[in-house]
C-alpha cells in the first residue's frame, strides 16, 4: 500500500513539473509573439485614439515579458493567474474596440487552458464562465447601442495591420498547442518507459523473491528437518535416560533386597547349625543310652526335626540367590532351580490357596543368562499369578525345547486380564493395583531382562479366566 501511495505522488509530481514546463515556455512565446502583435496594432490604436488600451496591452505584454524571466521563482499557480488577466485584457479590450470582429477574442481559447493547468476543475470552470458571461455581456451592450465602435470595419479590414496581428495571435494559440503536445507526448514516452522499467524491476523482483523463497523454505524445511532429528534424538535420549533410572532404581532396590536377604540367610544358617548339632547328639545320646524300642517311638519327632531343618535350608538356599551383586554376569543357569527356588520363596503365599503343578523337560537345556536376573522375572511372574488367584486355584508351570530354543510357560486359572489394557502391561509404572501396593516396574522389567537375553515374553489372557505367560529362551548348543 505505501509503495502505491509513493507511486502516486511521483506521478503527481510529474504532472505538475509538465504543466509548469508548459506555462514557461508559453509566456516565452507569448512574449515574444505578443510584442509583435503589439507593434503591428500600435498604429491602428494611435489613429484611433486608444491610448488607454496602448497602455494596457503594453503592460500586459511587459508583465508577460517580467515574469517569464523570472518565471523559475514563481508558483505555477501564480504565473497562470497573470496570464488570465492579461488574456481577459486584450481579448476584452478588443472587443471593446471593434466588437465581434475583434482579433483578440480568439485568446478566450486559451482561458480554460491556462486555468486548469494553474488551478482545480471546478475553478477552471468558474474562470471560464465568468469569460464567457463577460464576452456575451458586451455582445448585448454592442447589440443594444450602448457601445458604439469608432472603427470603420471595412476601412480596417484592408489594413495589413490587422492581417499580420490576426497571424500572430493564431501563432500565439497554435505554438501553445504545440508545446502542450509535445511536453504531454514526451511525458507519456516517459512514463512508457518508466512504466517498461518499472515492469522489468518488478519481473526482476519478483523473479529474486520467488528464488528467496525457495531458498528461505528450503532452509526452513532443512532447519525442520535437523529440529525433527534433534528432537527424535533427544527423544531416544529420553527413553534411554528413563530406561536407565529404571534399572539403576531396580538395581538398587535389589542390591538392598540382597544385601537384607544375605543377612537374614546368615543369621538363619547359624540357628540351624545349631539345631543340627543338636539333633545329631540326641540321636548319638538314644542309641547309647535308649533300647531300639523307645528310640523307634521317638523317630518321628526327631525327622520332624530333620524335615523343618531341610526346609529351612532350601529359604536360606533360595535367598542366597538374591544376595549377589553380579547384575551383570553371564553364566549357566538351572531353569528347573530357579523356577523351584522361586517357589520355595512365595510358599507362604500359595502354600494355602494355589496348587503348583510342574511338567519338566527331560531334554538337556543349555541356558546363559544372569542367574540373579532370571530369578527376578520368574518370580514376578509367579507373584502376578498367585495374586490373580482369590480363593483356590492352580498354577501348572511347562518346560520344553523347541528347535533352538527354551519355553517356559506359566499357566494360573486366576481373574485373567482385560483386553483393553494387555498391550500396557509391559509399560513403565503401569499397574492395576491400587496406590501403595505397586510401582508398575516388575513386568518392564521382567520384558527388558529378556529382551537382553535376546528371548520374549508373551501374554494370553482372557478375563475370568486366568493367563498364560509364554517365555522364550535360546537354547546354546
Amino acid at each position: 500500500m505505501h509503495l502505491f501511495k509513493v507511486a502516486e505522488q511521483d506521478s503527481d509530481k510529474e504532472i505538475d513539473a509538465v504543466k509548469n514546463k508548459i506555462v514557461d515556455n508559453s509566456l516565452i512565446v507569448g512574449s515574444i509573439l505578443g510584442l509583435f502583435s503589439f507593434i503591428a496594432s500600435l498604429k491602428f490604436n494611435l489613429q484611433n485614439d486608444y491610448i488607454f488600451f496602448i497602455f494596457s496591452d503594453l503592460s500586459v505584454v511587459v508583465s508577460f515579458i517580467v515574469i517569464s524571466i523570472i518565471r523559475k521563482r514563481l508558483h505555477i499557480e501564480i504565473k497562470s493567474l497573470i496570464i488570465l488577466v492579461g488574456l481577459f485584457l486584450l481579448a476584452l479590450g478588443s472587443i471593446y474596440k471593434v466588437g465581434v470582429f475583434a482579433d483578440s477574442k480568439i485568446l478566450i481559447i486559451l482561458v480554460p487552458l491556462f486555468a486548469f493547468l494553474g488551478f482545480s476543475l471546478r475553478n477552471t470552470i468558474i474562470i471560464y464562465a465568468v469569460a464567457m458571461f463577460s464576452f456575451i455581456i458586451l455582445g448585448y451592450l454592442y447589440i443594444s447601442g450602448i457601445i458604439e465602435s469608432a472603427v470603420d470595419l471595412s476601412q480596417r479590414a484592408l489594413s495589413i495591420s490587422v492581417w499580420v496581428n490576426n497571424v500572430l495571435l493564431i501563432s500565439i494559440i497554435s505554438f501553445v498547442i504545440i508545446i502542450i503536445v509535445i511536453k504531454f507526448k514526451k511525458t507519456f514516452l516517459n512514463l512508457i518507459n518508466d512504466l517498461k522499467n518499472k515492469n522489468s524491476e518488478l519481473e526482476e523482483y519478483r523473479n529474486s523473491l520467488e528464488q528467496l523463497v525457495e531458498e528461505r523454505t528450503e532452509e526452513l524445511e532443512k532447519a525442520n528437518d535437523k529440529l525433527m532429528l534433534s528432537n527424535n534424538e533427544l527423544e531416544k535420549t529420553v527413553g534411554k535416560l528413563q530406561n536407565s533410572q529404571d534399572n539403576l532404581f531396580q538395581a538398587e532396590k535389589m542390591a538392598s533386597l540382597g544385601l537384607l536377604a544375605s543377612g537374614v540367610a546368615h543369621e538363619i544358617n547359624n540357628p540351624l547349625n545349631f539345631i543340627q548339632g543338636g539333633i545329631t547328639g540326641i540321636e548319638m545320646f538314644f542309641e547309647d543310652n535308649l533300647n531300639k524300642r523307645q528310640i523307634d517311638e521317638i523317630a518321628p519327632f526327631l525327622d520332624g526335626m530333620k524335615e523343618g531343618v531341610m526346609r529351612a535350608a532350601k529359604i536360606v538356599t533360595s535367598l542366597g540367590h538374591f544376595s549377589r551383586n553380579d547384575y551383570s554376569s553371564i553364566q549357566k543357569c538351572d531353569i528347573h532351580a530357579i523356577i523351584d527356588n522361586c517357589l520355595v520363596m512365595l510358599n507362604n503365599k500359595l502354600k494355602h490357596k494355589v496348587e503348583v503343578r510342574k511338567n519338566y523337560t527331560k531334554s538337556k537345556i543349555n541356558l546363559q543368562c544372569n542367574d540373579g536376573k532370571l530369578h527376578q522375572v520368574i518370580l514376578n511372574i509367579l507373584a502376578n499369578a498367585e495374586q490373580s488367584i482369590s480363593i483356590k486355584g492352580i498354577i501348572d508351570i511347562n518346560t520344553s525345547i523347541d528347535d533352538s530354543n527354551i519355553i517356559i510357560i506359566i499357566k494360573d486359572n486366576g481373574h485373567g486380564i482385560k483386553q483393553e489394557i494387555i498391550s500396557k502391561i509391559s509399560e513403565p509404572f503401569f499397574t492395576t493395583k491400587e496406590v501403595g501396593k505397586g510401582t508398575g516396574l516388575g513386568l518392564s522389567i521382567a520384558y527388558k531382562i529378556i529382551e537382553e537375553n535376546k528371548g520374549t515374553i508373551k501374554h494370553l489372557s482372557k478375563e475370568g479366566e486366568g493367563t498364560t505367560v509364554i517365555i522364550t529362551m535360546p537354547n546354546i548348543v
